[in-house]
């Protein structure tokens, strides 16, 4: 007799992992907690806010101190908690959902296979029985589908006395009476085993609709402004509980936040000294510091070399990972240290854009787990210019690498939306790295200048004031690395949009020549731009006729376009067979970014698939040569 699973579950008909675990209803004492945390933020915040608004009415020192602090943090630390509140609010509600969704479907898909069982079952039984009566076998195994050919039917030892024709008549009748039968119960066995085969489809298919509905829960709750300060504390020196007192209201227990370093007088003495470039790598490594010795300095000495050009990566990315969660629970503290003002960003608009950073920064450190050649992530140059933050995510050892490759961004780029600017930096390492894995790579996202909005785009003013910052950060890889006797190979800088504007100013400052620049989408150079002045010994240019936006920069102080300068060679990216075409003015586009619909078909520059990407990877990966 064939032997039938009984249930769909515990035979593994229906493998694990399972999709149903818990149910809606283990969901809704956290659904509830959230109702009632929601509930006293905005009364804490009705309450903060009925405070700003009395003692704005009062005189005094102390009460204008107070108000400035309910002002500058615990307003914004209110809001921080209600959009949080509301945000993992929404989140869980949105995961209540989707699970009671893919239970309702794993339940009717369990139901669904042991209905086909109980069909398999049924069929069984039928072709067991025939089998009886022909002397066949019963099918053994209730996975594979009986013959739909009925056997011969085997005569027993009573039939050995008949002549040959009477065997074969009686043969010949049990055929006619059983093979319709048998072959309709194999037809139904089979079909049972394809819904079951389906059904193991859709099973696993809710699985993976499981995990990615736990992956967007966590998600979103990461990516609050109160989970990046609970996701700060794993990374930086202070507790959870700390973060998010600090972070939220500024102090913990009525305690402010201090800065525990441990001053060096060797190191204020060297940046006293103001020493830049070479010198200054060199007396730094004469210093000898270890990374813990580092990690140790006071912010204040750590904001200084988190921005000097000429000293090792490795230093700048202490520096600046300090600095940052530092800016994360303290940004009132941290904004001077960043050397901003008051009149340039509030204390929540550098809280804000830090916490941005943060994620960048983290989501570089994930991806590059993933990428081949497992390229360290390294965070450089927090600080400030002309009134903005600045920052740049180094893919791959800055300090090491033998080809180095600064992206520089263009117009309306800002460290809080890094992220997006750095998802090309990692474009250009893939497509590099597919070209010579042999090499090693470091990859720079720069936002090292105050870039323009629209209504500066047209201006030299930003192009000029931020070539210095882009020259010294140049200057600096070749001297640092110079000072630690691995001089780097070769250097490239490829720039969009408004960031050409400014790389082409700033390549006519730097002390050491590059082996390429390579503009994109450029929003066009100074009239008086020659190729002779820019320190690089290759040049290329490259725009995309989907690109609508790019000439509307040259409508101004930098009208040159970059490909009809004499020397410049241009990349041909528009219908290169079996490439995409560029279709938008951005640098890279993969449907994840802000106001990007997803699977939009729009493609930035660097996008997957574009022929410039693969030039760009080429020309990175040869570093001109």
């Amino acid at each position: 007799m064939t032997w039938i699973p009984a249930d769909a579950l515990e035979s593994g008909v229906l493998p694990a992992p399972s999709p149903i675990l818990g149910s809606v209803d283990d969901i809704s004492p956290v659904a509830d907690y959230l109702r009632r945390a929601d509930d006293n933020v905005d009364i804490f915040s009705s309450l903060v806010r009925d405070a700003h608004v009395r003692l704005g009415a009062g005189s005094g020192r102390a009460v204008t101190r107070l108000n400035a602090k309910l002002a500058d943090r615990l307003l914004p630390g209110a809001r921080k908690l209600e959009e949080s509140s509301a945000a993992a609010k929404r989140a869980f509600d949105d995961f209540a959902m989707e699970i009671d969704r893919i239970h309702a479907r794993a339940r009717g898909t369990v139901d669904d296979v042991e209905s086909s069982l109980a069909s398999i079952r049924t069929q069984a039984g039928a072709i067991d029985e025939i089998a009886q009566v022909i002397g066949a076998e019963a099918p053994g195994d209730w996975a594979t589908v009986p013959p739909g050919e009925m056997p011969t039917p085997r005569l027993g030892a009573n039939a050995q006395s008949l002549s040959a024709v009477e065997q074969e008549g009686i043969r010949s009748t049990l055929h006619a009476q059983h093979s319709t039968q048998w072959l309709n119960a194999v037809v139904v066995w089979k079909q049972a085993l394809d819904d079951i085969e389906r059904a193991r489809a859709q099973w696993k298919t809710l699985v993976d609709d499981r995990r990615s509905a736990e992956k967007r829960l966590l998600r979103s709750l990461r990516d609050t402004d109160l989970g990046v300060l609970i996701a700060a504390s794993a990374t930086g020196g202070w507790s959870s509980n700390e973060n998010v007192a600090f972070g939220i209201a500024g102090e913990m227990r009525g305690v402010e936040i201090r800065d525990d370093g441990t001053p060096n007088p060797a190191v204020d003495a060297l940046l006293e000294e103001g020493l830049s470039g070479a010198a200054l790598g060199e007396a730094w490594r004469a210093l000898g510091l270890s990374r813990e010795e580092v990690e140790a300095l006071p912010m204040r000495t750590l904001a200084q070399l988190a921005t000097c050009d000429g000293l090792s990566a490795w230093v700048q990315d202490i520096a600046s990972r300090e600095l940052l969660h530092y800016a994360l629970i303290a940004p009132d503290q941290a904004r001077g240290l960043l050397g901003l003002s008051e009149t340039d960003m509030t204390v929540a608009e550098v809280q804000t854009q830090v916490m941005g950073l943060y994620k960048a920064w983290q989501d570089a450190k994930k991806d590059a787990r993933t990428m081949d050649g497992a390229p360290v992530i390294q965070l450089l140059a927090v600080g400030s210019h002309d009134g903005a933050l600045t920052a740049a995510i180094s893919h791959g050892d800055l300090d090491a690498a033998s080809q180095v490759a600064v992206n520089v961004s263009g117009m309306n780029s800002s460290v809080g939306d890094i992220a997006y600017d750095a998802k090309g930096a990692r474009a250009l390492y893939r497509e590099a790295h597919t070209v010579n894995p042999s090499e090693t790579y470091a990859a720079v996202t720069w936002i090292g200048y105050h870039s323009p909005g629209v209504a500066d785009v047209n201006r030299m003013t930003r192009a000029e004031a931020g070539a210095p910052e882009l020259a010294g950060f140049i200057d600096g890889v070749f001297e640092s690395r110079t000072a630690n006797g691995v001089p780097v190979p070769a250097v490239s800088v490829f720039a969009h949009s408004y960031g050409s504007t400014t790389a082409a100013v700033g390549l006519t400052q730097t002390v050491h020549p590059i082996d390429s620049f390579v503009m994109y989408g450029s929003a066009g150079l100074a009239s008086d731009t020659s190729i002779e002045a820019i320190n690089a010994e290759s040049v290329y240019a490259a725009f995309a006729a989907g690109d609508d936006m790019a000439q509307f920069g040259r409508l101004g102080a930098h009208p040159r376009d970059p490909g009809e300068l004499e020397g410049v060679q241009n990349i041909t990216i528009d219908g290169v067979e079996g490439y995409l075409d560029v279709t938008v003015h951005d640098m890279f586009r993969d449907g994840t970014g802000p106001n990007e619909p997803e699977q939009s078909g729009e493609v930035g520059y660097l996008s997957k698939g574009t022929y410039f990407a693969a030039a760009a990877g080429v020309i990175f990966a040869k570093g001109g040569r």
